[in-house]
This record gives structure tokens, sequence and C-alpha cells, in this order.
């Protein structure tokens, strides 16, 4: 009788990151058409404009750091490479997203 071998940790954080990526996937694409979309409000309006700021005036900005700087920095970088894009500006959080439930189950394996 031959055992079945138990599937890696790997496959398994790979398989949960697959999943959380394509129920994200879906989800983008859904909300996509809707006419809020390209229209950032509150939080998201404000990083927007600090990326832009970095992007089009000064590395470091003009005023004292009101929250942490890491996203709207990471924001500019991406934004550096690709444009700027509300899709691929979501598509790229979605994407961190789902690598965080993956790295939840490996540290709580």
């Amino acid at each position: 009788m031959s055992e079945r071998r138990a599937s890696s940790p790997r496959t398994w954080a790979i398989l949960i990151f697959g999943v959380a990526l394509l129920v994200r996937l879906i989800y983008l694409i859904q909300i996509k058409a809707n006419p809020y979309f390209a229209s950032p409000d509150v939080d998201e309006l404000w990083h927007l404009r600090w990326a832009m700021e970095i992007l089009d005036t000064s590395f470091w900005g003009t005023e004292v750091y009101f929250r942490g700087p890491l996203y709207p920095y990471l924001l500019a970088l991406f934004w550096k490479i690709t444009g700027a894009s509300y899709f691929w500006t979501r598509f790229i959080q979605l994407a961190f997203g789902a690598a965080s439930v993956s790295l939840t189950y490996l540290i709580g394996r």
C-alpha cells in the first residue's frame, strides 16, 4: 500500500494565493464598469495626490508626513514604470492583498 504524500506548505501557499488573486480579479473586472471606479475619494485621493506630487514636483514632498510615506512612494514608483492608471494601481493593491493571505497561512501554519 502506498502512502499519499502530504502537499508542502509552499504548494498550499501558492494555491491559496491563486484563489485569493482570482477572487480579487473577478471583483476588479466587475467594479471597473462602475462610474465611481475612476473617482477616488478621501484616503485614496489623498494618497494618489501625494504620489503625483512626488512624481511632478519634489521627491521629498512639500509638507511634513501626515501618514506613513511608504505607500505613496511605492505608488509613485509604480506609476513611473507603468503610467498612472487606476486599473493597474488597483491590480497591484489586490496582488499585495492576495500575497498577504498566503503569508497569513504560512505564519499560522
